[in-house]
């Protein structure tokens, strides 16, 4: 979980708390993660795949290496800010 640079600003005690609460899913190629302005209720790590982030419809950023992506939406209450599909299976 080291790999996930949002995860290096907490302490080991509050990243294995972290842990111990994930869930595993799985999504397909051509999946929406995210939907742009929906409610945000989760965080979720990118643990192997590919993600592109879609902002109004347009393609922002594509990612592939381990990230977390959605705690935006946790931090300050607000509706998620873009959309996020998969590009293969994760």
């Amino acid at each position: 979980m080291r790999k996930i640079a949002y995860l290096n600003n907490y302490s080991h005690y509050i990243v294995l708390k972290i842990a111990d609460k994930i869930k595993a899913e799985y999504f397909w190629n051509g999946d929406t993660i995210i939907q742009e302005g929906d409610e945000g209720d989760r965080v979720f790590f990118l643990v192997s795949g590919e993600i592109d982030i879609l902002k109004n419809g347009k393609k922002n950023a594509s990612i592939s290496e381990p990230c977390a992506f959605g705690e935006k939406a946790l931090e300050s209450n607000a509706k998620r800010q873009a959309t996020v599909k998969a590009t293969s299976d994760i």
